[in-house]
């Protein structure tokens, strides 16, 4: 088993590869991005700008790959919109070209559209599929193996089940695999969230709400967001904590 870590600072990187971390995974927005398009047609779906949670600068790849090559722990980037207009594929493909000249080749991608063009513009790069990706079943990996994938990730509610009958199913397949242990405050799975990752939002899992049946003049048991509050009987998504911490 490895370990993969987010890793939102190139700072991050040595403590987190001194800490045991196997691999890694990061988004890469440049400002060109920013510049074009906003946070409203995200390229990575985390749109933050006020505090680190991907790299933005050309250099910093560079800075990334000198530390990839002294302290051996790879790098994945990712590109994890479910999906674009077709009028950004051009800008993106150039993204992952500056990335493939710094030293970085597998990208985690959840737009079939995406993986398409990759491979029809032939950017020598090794493709895994997102867990941003809203469901992972036997008949969809038959469908993303057109794009010669090289390892599926589980979203955050695959059950364990799932994911057994998935690997066993495609014992013949040279895959790799990968499940989330972490981010159980997320309501959805990434393909069905209807929030954004934004400086100028709340994270929706934070945001109080009300549960129960919709009934004619019938007032809902509103359920707040604080785990701290909850009475003994309320359930939250999130209330055993976050499985890293664990």
């Amino acid at each position: 088993m490895k370990i993969v870590s987010g890793l939102g600072s190139i700072d991050d990187y040595e403590l987190l590869a001194k800490a045991g971390a196997d691999e890694f995974f990061c988004g890469y927005v440049p400002h060109i991005w920013n510049r074009q398009h906003g946070v409203l047609s995200p390229l990575n779906r985390r749109e933050v700008l006020y505090y680190n949670v991907q790299i933005g600068a050309k250099e910093d790849l560079k800075i990334l790959k000198k530390m990839v090559d002294y302290y051996g722990v790879p790098v994945k980037i990712t590109f994890n919109s479910t999906c674009y207009v077709p009028s950004h594929y051009p800008l993106i493909g150039e993204i992952m070209e500056e990335c493939i000249d710094a030293g970085f080749n597998v990208f985690i991608l959840a737009d079939p559209a995406l993986m398409l063009y990759v491979r029809q513009q032939k950017l020598p790069c090794k493709i895994h599929v997102s867990g941003e990706v809203s469901e992972v079943n036997r008949p969809m990996m038959e469908f993303f193996d057109q794009f010669a994938i090289t390892r599926y990730i589980f979203h955050r509610k695959n059950s364990l089940e799932d994911m057994r009958q998935c690997i066993r199913e495609n014992e013949a397949k040279d895959w790799e695999y990968e499940a989330f242990a972490l981010n159980e405050y997320c309501h959805f799975t990434g393909g069905f969230c209807n929030s954004l990752h934004c400086d100028e939002l709340v994270h929706l899992c934070k945001v109080p709400y009300q549960m129960g049946t919709v009934k004619a003049g019938e007032k809902l048991r509103e359920i707040p967001a604080c785990p701290e509050r909850l009475e003994e009987d309320d359930y939250l998504t999130g209330r055993t904590g976050c499985g890293l911490c664990a």
